[in-house]
């Protein structure tokens, strides 16, 4: 299991967590729960970074140490922004016990801050950029002139070579990561030319805001500072593209038709159901939407006597139909992913929240999927102890259920500091961190009640 170890960062104080297969933080706002949620994604995207940097680089000569560091501090850069107005952070995450990243703060003779990277084991910092993977990047380069080249096998098979010597040194066999970035209606509430131009003037705003210096070590140094407006747009950037493609799937379908449609490509037309867990999904995300999808001409939410566009539906509905289309793509594609998820439960009544959760659950136990929450909900800390329960009660007889040694919750104070509020006797969520909202809103209408009762 990775886990991750913050000192000082942003919000967060002090934190170390395990990255479990299912991970739910929970806290006020402005306690820290999308900086760790951004920093698991961080670091979890170096590995498609690293393939990205092998498969596009200009030749064998490549300094690859000099081209990783500059990766590591380009990404941080990007999600994060400058770091010139930091106090002193300590970040280590660990891919492993052996293999980890470490981030801090040096300075530069002239006082100017600098990000520090170390990768710890020799072992593993000399095949990523002196062993195997300059060997890979050698071999790329090779036969680069022929990957155009339909019989180009052996380009093919270094492609390969490359994501499966990357996956294994990071430890980390999911297909996918996405992060939902909170204020998914965005990604509705324009049309697809505005969205499209949108998504450019992103792009551009991306290219430009990035700045660098280099110390002697070529550890990149970010000079220029970034709003927060800066920092949002590269997650919602890539968000959006994730989107694109996810609309183009569903573009003239609806959920059942994309069943229909797998089933005949996988089993050429026989009466095979395919995935049992789909029906179930479906079933979910119509009860969430009060009505059945459809993007046959344009989106829209169809229901009893009418239908809704869905720039003109509610904003749970908007809210919530990226996250419901894609667990759903992940789960028919049969696909190992790994979702990000801010504040899940955006404008959703709670029996919605269960419903979604379900879904998350399912999602899991069908692919061996991973997902992280942030979350301000109470009622997603509920869900999540009755899915817990229920793998304690009905074991796995059906799917509805997270397994405990696999799910971690972390409760994040208004001080910046981090602690576990699971149970290790019952693996459940410890009842009083549910309970304690509800108890201070009682206790504020008692006492307001004990002054009615004394006029």
């Amino acid at each position: 299991m990775q886990r991750l170890i913050v000192r000082d960062f942003m919000a967060v104080n002090q934190a170390e967590l395990e990255v479990a297969n299912t991970l739910l933080l929970i806290g006020e706002q402005a306690s820290g729960k999308s900086t760790l949620a951004k920093l698991i994604y961080f670091f979890k995207s170096l590995r498609d970074e690293y393939v990205a940097l092998l498969v596009d680089s200009d030749g064998p000569d490549l300094h690859l140490q000099r081209a990783f560091w500059a990766l590591i501090g380009k990404k941080f850069y990007r999600i994060f922004g400058s770091i010139q107005k930091l106090a002193k952070f300590d970040i280590k995450y660990y891919f492993s016990e052996q293999k980890h990243i470490h981030l801090c703060q040096g300075e530069f003779p002239d006082g100017r801050k600098k990000l520090v990277i170390t990768i710890s084991g020799n072992d593993w910092y000399y095949e990523l950029t002196q062993g195997e993977g300059k060997r890979l990047l050698q071999q790329l380069h090779r036969y680069s002139e022929k990957r155009f080249d339909f019989e180009s096998a052996a380009y093919r098979r270094t492609l390969r070579d490359v994501a499966s010597f990357t996956f294994r040194s990071f430890v980390d066999d999911t297909q996918t990561l996405v992060f939902h970035p909170a204020g998914r209606n965005a990604t509705v509430a324009f049309n697809d030319f505005f969205e499209q131009a949108f998504s450019q003037s992103l792009a551009v705003s991306i290219g430009t805001s990035d700045s660098y210096g280099e110390d002697e070590f070529s550890s990149p140094i970010p000079t220029s500072s970034a709003t927060k407006l800066d920092k949002d747009i590269y997650l919602m950037y890539q968000f959006m593209r994730h989107v694109a493609n996810i609309k183009t799937v569903f573009r003239g379908n609806d959920f059942e038709s994309l069943i229909g449609d797998k089933i005949a490509r996988e089993f050429n037309g026989s009466n095979s159901r395919g995935n049992p867990a789909l029906p179930l999904l479906i079933a979910k995300v119509n009860q969430i939407l009060k009505g059945t999808y459809d993007h046959s001409n344009y989106e829209k939410i169809k229901f009893d006597g009418g239908e809704v566009s869905l720039t003109d539906a509610s904003s749970g509905q908007q809210e919530v139909i990226r996250i419901l289309q894609d667990i759903f793509l992940v789960v028919l594609n049969k696909e190992k992913g790994c979702r990000i998820i801010e504040e899940p439960e955006a404008h959703l009544f709670p029996t919605a929240q269960k419903l979604l959760l379900e879904m998350i659950a399912l999602m899991i136990n069908s692919t061996n999927s991973q997902i992280v929450l942030t979350t301000h909900s109470p009622y997603i800390l509920s869900v999540i102890n009755i899915l817990l329960f229920t793998h304690q009660v009905k074991g796995k007889d059906d799917q509805l259920w997270l397994e405990p040694d696999q799910c971690r919750v972390y409760a994040l104070t208004s001080d910046g500091h981090c602690h576990s509020v699971l149970d290790t006797e019952t693996k459940l969520i410890d009842q009083n961190v549910l309970d304690s909202v509800s108890l201070e809103l009682a206790n504020h209408f008692n006492r307001l009640y004990q002054m009615f009762l004394e006029t």
